[in-house]
């Protein structure tokens, strides 16, 4: 048997793109810290940022498109 993805809707597709491209612009050079956040998010899990003094962690985890919602205000 053939595992199978689960339909997604467009509309969800389309904020979790427009998420990341917003993180993206706001975290330089972060992109595998994003996608790990957001595939945190969506599994529902923590993220550890570790690394050495003055790499942007706290930054990084307080960052939000749109400044106060991950996906927007708008609805579908």
């Amino acid at each position: 048997m053939k595992p199978t993805r689960p339909p997604s809707h467009p509309c969800v597709r389309d904020k979790f793109v427009a998420a990341r491209a917003e993180l993206s612009a706001a975290l330089i050079e972060r992109d595998d810290e994003v996608d790990l956040a957001l595939t945190a998010l969506v599994a529902r899990e923590h993220v550890l940022l570790v690394g050495p003094l003055g790499r942007l962690k706290a930054s990084s985890s307080t960052a939000s498109p749109g400044g106060s919602t991950a996906a927007g205000s708008a609805a579908c």
